[in-house]
């Protein structure tokens, strides 16, 4: 942190903030809005969603990148229920109420 022209070290609040280079994604306490942001560059691919109303729903927790996007929707879903279709040919994922 640099403050009044001097850098200082100030320590990482939360533990699992660089578990990503391990293959491990975590969200605490974070908006669903926030998390598709992540999981569209995570997964390069886009997400629609049709109901607004389900971005701000909040989530914790933590997914192995192996386990792939549908894995992980797949869990989310079961906090919100939505409804989730795949064009592959376009690489979009929609969402619906």
């Amino acid at each position: 942190m640099v403050k009044n022209g001097k850098m200082s070290l100030r320590k990482i609040q939360n533990s699992d903030y660089f578990l990503w280079k391990d293959g491990i994604y975590t969200f605490e306490n974070e908006r669903l809005l926030d998390i598709i942001e992540k999981l569209q560059l995570y997964y390069d691919v886009k997400i629609v969603v049709k109901d607004p109303e389900i971005f701000n729903v909040h989530y914790t927790g933590k997914f192995r990148q192996r386990d792939g996007i549908d894995e992980i929707l797949r869990i989310i879903q079961k906090i919100q229920r939505f409804n989730v279709q795949k064009d592959t040919e376009n690489n979009i994922v929609t969402i619906t109420k």
